[in-house]
């Protein structure tokens, strides 16, 4: 197996971040690979709430969007396996504008979620990623 930028990246992502303080509650007890990228151990979850307004995850890794209520946005780090409401999703056309995504490019995408309305919480971590503490997430829920 080659080690490209971004796997290198990928894992100094997860080998180097630190414990956070938190108000969120304890890590899923299925944080393995579909978690991605796995927290260090021992590190306590952060919880984001806001609107999902972007959901860009295509070769193994990528980002979301979230708005905030005063309408500033907070990108986050995602792995190409993210868990929503509990499930993985692997989506590489998410559903834009209310539209139903093609099921064969995103089989696994909840109908109830949708980019640019839908009210989400993200669940995630600091973590360096060049030379800048990003936030990092593997895991968001919506209602």
């Amino acid at each position: 197996m080659r080690l490209t930028r971004g796997l290198f990246a990928a894992f100094a992502v997860a080998v180097c971040a630190g414990a956070v303080a938190s108000d969120a509650p304890p890590a899923r007890a299925d944080s393995g690979p579909a978690f991605f990228p796995t927290p260090p151990p021992g590190v306590r979850l952060r919880v984001f709430k806001g609107v999902l307004v972007d959901y860009a995850i295509g070769m193994k890794a990528g980002t979301i969007v979230v708005r905030r209520t005063d309408g500033s946005k907070v990108l986050f780090l995602a792995g190409k396996t993210m868990s929503i409401n509990g499930k993985t999703v692997v989506c590489l056309a998410p559903p834009a504008n209310g539209q139903s995504p093609p099921p064969e490019l995103c089989p696994d995408w909840p109908a109830a979620v949708k980019i640019g309305t839908s009210s989400v919480t993200v669940y995630y971590w600091d973590a360096p990623f060049e030379g800048v503490s990003r936030p990092v997430t593997g895991q968001l829920t919506s209602p």
